[in-house]
């Protein structure tokens, strides 16, 4: 089950980005929403923009505003990006709030590649956009859950991953048809199985791993919804779960002040 943020209740206009200003068009965007009578708006210093390169499945994430710039990273298409206005823009590039390496440092992220040949790469994401089901990129839609919440699989088979993502490693093992599993996170679409129990994982998942011992499963993501990827629902939540808002560890401690001060990433209901 997908978690949503509170966004305004209808879509907004999303045009292109222009590359004279974009603290500015994230401000139209804004005023847009106020007008049609909206009671929440994002805060200003940090947007969403979302990967829509026609010409490229994957868009280079650069260590500073320029193309021959290190590349710390990529972004896959139709993945979508925080960016730290706050932090700054350069003349058609973005700040992430996303850091890469490991020295922790946020990335650059060119908008409108037209004048070096490669096209429009990134535009304003609509204010309720959510990263992909398949993807668990986006670390800003991961929340901690208050308590433990249980899991049923419905897919015959479910592998776990190291991280919340269908490209993830995989821990070499999955949870088979009517397994229970308790879950402390979610990100997206997919779920954190709990690592503050030893009776995690039902009998009738152990067949299907290395070991018997439950805990091998501990801290491993499963996907939930697997529609995108043609699997239909993997996991289904025996109750709803209560969330709380948890910030990633692998954002820079000036853009997690602004996340902690920001509407944005309020929880609807």
């Amino acid at each position: 089950r997908c978690l949503r943020l509170r966004r305004s209740a209808r879509e907004p206009s999303a045009a292109e980005p222009r590359s004279s200003a974009l603290p500015a068009a994230h401000r139209t965007q804004t005023a847009q929403t106020q007008m049609a009578g909206m009671a929440e708006t994002p805060d200003e210093d940090v947007s969403m923009y979302e990967v829509l390169s026609d010409r490229y499945e994957l868009v280079n994430v650069r260590a500073g505003p320029a193309m021959n710039a290190a590349k710390l990273g990529q972004k896959r298409r139709g993945a979508t990006v925080a960016v730290d206005l706050r932090g700054g823009s350069e003349d058609n590039w973005v700040r992430t709030v996303e850091t890469f390496g490991a020295e922790r440092r946020p990335g650059w992220l060119l908008v409108d590649g037209t004048p070096h040949g490669l096209g429009v790469l990134l535009r304003l994401a609509p204010l309720w956009a959510l990263p992909p089901v398949a993807s668990g990129e986006d670390l800003l839609h991961a929340y901690e859950l208050q308590s433990p919440a249980e899991y049923k699989v419905l897919h015959p088979l479910v592998k776990v991953r190291r991280e919340p993502a269908a490209t993830a490693t995989s821990l070499g093992f999955g949870l088979r048809k009517g397994a229970t599993v308790k879950a402390d996170a979610v990100c997206g679409a997919w779920v954190r199985i709990a690592t503050s129990t030893s009776t995690t994982v039902s009998a009738a998942a152990a067949g299907v791993a290395k070991t018997a011992d439950p805990a091998a499963y501990e801290g491993g993501w499963v996907l939930t919804d697997g529609a995108e990827l043609g699997l239909g629902l993997l996991l289904q939540a025996v109750e709803p779960p209560t969330r709380r808002l948890r910030l990633p560890a692998n954002i820079n401690p000036r853009a997690a002040k602004l996340l902690q001060e920001s509407k944005v990433l309020q929880l609807r209901g």
